[in-house]
């Protein structure tokens, strides 16, 4: 056999190895990937088990989250505290006619609440001076105190201040004029605390005038709050 024809055997035979490794490379890989993940299908079916398991322990337990209180246990705790509101809410104020209490639990901070009544009069549009007419009584039962009163608008007075008046039965409680409610130019409202008379007894009756408006622009949309208690 000629050198050229053993080379050429020799390079056969040199393949013929190469591909038979290759082969057994392949299926060598091939079995361990099918090992590898016949290994993870198998833990994630165990996790999956398990936590269904735990979901349906926590779906059949009584009581799963005893940390919170369950509805039954909620009312028993706070049946003690007895919580009465027999009076009547006024419409327009805070808790004029309303006795409230806590008992119980409450008990040894015994405490009322007097109450404060809010009249609320508004103009809407232009403000114009004038005389109130609309009139706001006292039904509480009993004598309130005045302690403030605040005038508001919604486009602010330029040229000069508007100012507002209230009245009891007819007649100013702001006896010093000065300390009338004074919404100045360019400013939304004021608040003033200097009342000369303060006492408004049940029955009686409170009105607003407007006694100025601005002198360019006079001031639109008004309120007028009165708090009393």
């Amino acid at each position: 056999m000629g050198a050229q024809a053993k080379a050429d055997v020799a390079e056969t035979n040199a393949k013929e190895w190469a591909d038979g490794r290759l082969i057994d490379a392949q299926g060598y890989t091939d079995y361990w990937h099918g090992q590898a993940t016949a290994y993870t299908d198998g833990k994630i079916a165990d996790v999956n088990g398990y936590a269904d398991f735990i979901l349906g322990e926590h779906v059949a337990a009584v009581d799963p989250h005893p940390q919170y209180l369950t509805p039954a246990e909620g009312g028993a705790a706070y049946a003690a505290i007895g919580h009465d509101h027999a009076g009547v809410y006024q419409p327009v104020g805070s808790y004029a006619l309303t006795s409230h209490n806590h008992d119980a639990a409450y008990a040894p901070l015994s405490h009322t609440h007097a109450g404060s009544v809010t009249p609320v009069y508004s103009i809407t549009g232009n403000v114009t001076t004038g005389a109130g007419t609309f009139r706001f009584y006292n039904d509480t039962g009993r004598t309130l105190v005045i302690s403030s009163v605040r005038a508001t608008v919604g486009t602010a007075p330029t040229g000069a201040a508007l100012i507002v008046d209230v009245h009891k039965n007819g007649t100013t409680i702001f006896t010093t004029q000065s300390t009338r409610p004074t919404i100045t130019v360019s400013t939304n409202t004021a608040k003033s605390t200097g009342m000369a008379v303060t006492a408004w007894a049940d029955g009686e009756y409170l009105t607003v005038d407007v006694d100025q408006v601005g002198s360019t622009i006079s001031g639109a949309n008004l309120t007028v709050q009165v708090v009393a208690g």
